[in-house]
């Protein structure tokens, strides 16, 4: 039994029109300077490491040819357990970003 309402766009004959999304996000290519931010938390995590404050890292990195990297040194290395849960709470958080939910 055909209700007569076609699920997406609208049918027309045999073909089935569908309508254009609009998609949710819009990629932007950044310009070189871009890397002031990354070079200024670089910056405090190295006079918080010199400090004695930081022990250990575990990170991801993106390059500007969109390759990545990810390494963990110091205790995060030595205690993957731990560096497995920053990893997680980082996911986490990220997810809530990309989602809106903050």
């Amino acid at each position: 039994m055909d209700s007569g309402a076609a699920t997406e766009g609208e049918r027309q004959g045999e073909e089935v029109v569908t309508k254009k999304r609009e998609r949710p996000f819009q990629l932007i290519k950044l310009k070189a300077s871009g890397s002031e931010h990354v070079i200024e938390c670089l910056r405090d995590l190295l006079e918080e490491a010199e400090a004695g404050r930081v022990i250990g890292l575990s990170y991801a990195v993106m390059r500007a040819d969109r390759k990545f990297f990810f390494r963990s040194c110091g205790e995060a290395h030595r205690n993957p357990a731990f560096a497995t849960a920053m990893a997680a709470t980082l996911l986490h958080g990220e997810l809530e970003r990309t989602f809106g939910r903050r």
